[in-house]
């Protein structure tokens, strides 16, 4: 009966060990699952803030561009402009306002 009994106890206590252990990997399985989403998340945040970043990057550039070019271009005009030249321009915007009057 005693041995019964124990063997009973036996093949419970594998039974139970058997659940455990397999709850256990389940729960592992989870867990590991569940770490590669949020990497995944976390990949995919970073390279959208890098998207983000590059494209501010880009249009700042392209702003500091335009401005050198119209600096430059205010010099060329400067120093190739004469006074002759001033006083055609005057001319010809005077005779537009004249004109539209």
């Amino acid at each position: 009966e005693y041995e019964r009994k124990l063997s009973n106890l036996d093949a419970e206590a594998d039974r139970i060990l058997k659940v455990f252990t397999e709850q256990g990997i389940a729960e592992k399985e989870k867990i590991i699952s569940q770490a590669h989403e949020a990497a995944e998340r976390i990949k995919a945040q970073a390279e959208l803030y890098v998207e983000q970043e590059l494209a501010k990057a880009r249009a700042e550039l392209r702003a500091e561009a335009a401005d050198l070019a119209v600096k430059m271009a205010e010099e060329l005009i400067v120093k190739n402009v004469t006074d002759q030249d001033h006083q055609k321009l005057i001319s010809e915007n005077l005779e537009r306002v004249v004109s539209k009057n």
